[in-house]
Parts: C-alpha cells; sequence; structure tokens
C-alpha cells in the first residue's frame, strides 16, 4: 500500500478503532469456534465442513475485492483471508490433516534430530497451509487489494513463529488448549523457559504493528486506513499471544468454548 500524507482525515482514529473492534471480535470468537469443532464425533463433522464453505466463500470474496479499494474492498478482503486461514486450523486441530503417524513418546533437548521429527509429525498440516496461500494469492493475482493476501501471511507467519518458539522453549506453550488427539505433540515442546527467539519475535510482531497503525491513521484513503487498520491489529494480536506464551499466566478468553470442548 502507498502511504497518504498529513493532515490526517476527519473519521480515521474512528474508523480505526472500528476495524480494531472488528479484528478483535473475529479473533475471539473464531478462535472459539475452532475450539469447539475439535470435539470429536459430530461436532467435528459440522464444524470442518462449515469452516470449509466459508474458506471458498473466503478465497471467491479475495477475488471478487481484488480491484475494490474502498473500506468495503479492505474489510471483505480481510475476512476472506481470514476464512481460509480459519480453514487450516480447523481441519488441523480437528485431527484432520496433521502429519504421518508418529512413535513412541521422545525426550531429548532441541536438537536438529528433535526439529526435523517435529516438522515431520505437522507436516501435512504444514503442506496444506502452503497450498492455500497459494490459493489465495491466485485468488488475488494481479488486484491492488491485497488486504486478503496480507492477512492470510500475517497468521501463517504468526503461527510458525509460535511454533519455533514452543519448540525451543517458553513459560507458557499452552497445552491445555490441544485437544486430546493432539496430545503427542506436547513432546516437542521446549523446556519452560524462555528462549531469545520470543523476545526477537515480539520485537518483530508489535514493530509491524506500530508500523502498520501509523500508516493507517495517515492514510489518505478509505481503503488504505480501513486495510491497514485491520493488519495493524491483526499484528498487534499475534504479538498479544507471543507476550502471553512469555509470561506463566492464564487468560480464560475461551473457558467457554473449551468447557464445550471436553463435554
Amino acid at each position: 500500500m502507498s502511504a497518504g500524507a498529513s493532515p490526517r482525515p476527519r473519521g480515521t482514529v474512528a474508523a480505526y478503532g472500528r476495524a480494531v473492534a472488528l479484528v478483535t471480535v473475529f479473533w475471539w470468537l473464531a478462535t472459539g469456534l475452532i475450539f469447539m469443532a475439535q470435539r470429536q464425533g459430530s461436532a467435528a463433522v459440522v464444524g470442518t465442513s462449515l469452516s470449509t464453505v466459508l474458506a471458498v466463500a473466503g478465497l471467491w470474496w479475495v477475488r471478487r475485492t481484488r480491484h475494490q479499494l474502498d473500506a468495503q474492498g479492505a474489510t471483505r478482503s480481510f475476512l476472506g483471508g481470514s476464512a481460509a486461514w480459519a480453514w487450516v486450523s480447523t481441519v488441523f486441530l480437528a485431527g484432520y490433516v496433521v502429519g504421518p503417524a508418529v512413535a513412541a513418546p521422545v525426550a531429548a533437548p532441541a536438537s536438529w534430530a528433535m526439529a526435523l521429527e517435529a516438522i515431520h509429525a505437522t507436516l501435512y498440516s504444514d503442506v496444506v497451509g502452503l497450498l492455500m496461500l497459494a490459493a489465495v494469492a491466485l485468488a488475488t493475482g494481479r488486484g491492488e487489494n491485497r488486504v486478503g493476501l496480507w492477512t492470510f501471511m500475517i497468521f501463517w507467519g504468526a503461527q510458525q513463529s509460535a511454533k519455533l518458539n514452543i519448540f525451543f522453549g517458553v513459560v507458557n506453550p499452552g497445552e491445555a488448549f490441544f485437544p486430546p488427539h493432539l496430545a503427542f505433540l506436547v513432546q516437542y515442546f521446549g523446556p519452560r523457559e524462555n528462549q531469545w527467539l520470543i523476545v526477537v519475535s515480539i520485537t518483530a510482531l508489535a514493530t509491524g504493528a506500530w508500523w502498520s497503525g501509523r500508516w493507517a491513521l495517515r492514510a489518505t484513503t478509505e481503503y488504505h486506513r480501513i486495510g491497514r487498520a485491520l493488519l495493524s491489529t491483526l499484528l498487534g494480536l499475534a504479538a498479544l499471544e507471543h507476550v502471553v506464551l512469555s509470561l506463566p499466566l492464564y487468560l480464560p478468553l475461551w473457558d467457554l468454548f473449551l468447557e464445550w470442548r471436553a463435554r
């Protein structure tokens, strides 16, 4: 997106606030629904089926809005990219697309051999994520509206960063969020102490959020203002998730969904 210039247009802060609210509510609700879809049986089937329909609709929205340079185009493209990523997360956490069968649990410190085993354990999910990224890129094509593509890339990059940090070691890896059928992945968690990578990750994500937010407030068009605000908020939430990984605390944000999953 090209940079806008001052003075700041009227309504910029209000538009930014609406974008922040939209992303935050979507992030909370979508995460909770994905947790619910992890419940085995009909719930997983229904949840995955619904997620698949929404992913297809999301790709269509990304395609449909690729030349729509206004607030509505930015918002719909964001939701389209988010729906595509939600499908990748759903089929993984529901246990449908994970990786090749894993042998007996291992107990060893982080090493290259251990890293290869961890990659092998979630290989199918990683491949599906890259294929969906390619699908979003194809849907975007040569369109000027790339909010959906950037949205998917932020989700994907934040997940890869979180996986690396958990592998090398963080204070709070969040194993309570893993469903029973994915409990075997805990064997690839590093020591419960923060490593240097978590500091680098938080700094990078927070800097990206600040930079994108700064240009959102300076933008002169609704498309750039809303698009950058959406991406800035998403980067900020990703930074917050990494902060939680680094601290010995539990946020009961999704307890209602997790309790339903456990029934």
